[in-house]
């Protein structure tokens, strides 16, 4: 016959479960929009989008250099590619409980998604947070 002891010991164990699940949830979102914004932000030399950048519990207010430096957009693949990897190995560390922020603290990143200083389209930041949404608000898995 299952105790309250017993019942205790299962609801602390479904509590870890929906943690670590939503832990997990949080680093495929971020997944998804950092992806998206890195394949997304206008290009010319790789620097816009070599900004994005992820960190745990606090935002980075760093810039960093063009991943791979070009013109006219020669390099964009090389530069996303590198982008959503330096995410991944910050958001690989992620523990539940931790926040999770995506970051572009480049002077004109609010420019580029108005559309200004591009002929390309911007809206880079509104796709990645509709992807984020939608995300979001799919099943956890593991519990």
């Amino acid at each position: 016959m299952a105790t309250l002891k017993d019942l205790t010991r299962r609801m602390n164990a479904v509590s870890k479960n929906i943690e670590v699940a939503a832990s997990n949830k949080v680093k495929e979102v971020v997944a998804v929009m950092v992806n998206h914004l890195a394949y997304h932000t206008p290009v010319d030399t790789s620097q816009a989008l070599s900004n994005w950048q992820a960190s745990i519990n606090s935002p980075n207010l760093a810039t960093v250099a063009a991943h791979v430096p070009g013109m006219l957009g020669y390099t964009m693949t090389a530069s996303a590619q590198e982008t959503v990897a330096r995410a991944a190995n910050v958001v690989k560390l992620k523990q539940p409980g931790q926040s999770v922020y995506i970051s572009n603290n480049l002077d004109y990143i609010r420019k580029l998604e108005n559309g200004g200083w591009s002929k390309q389209p911007g809206g880079m930041m509104a796709g990645a947070i509709m992807l984020g949404r939608r995300k979001a608000k799919t099943k956890l898995e593991g519990i």
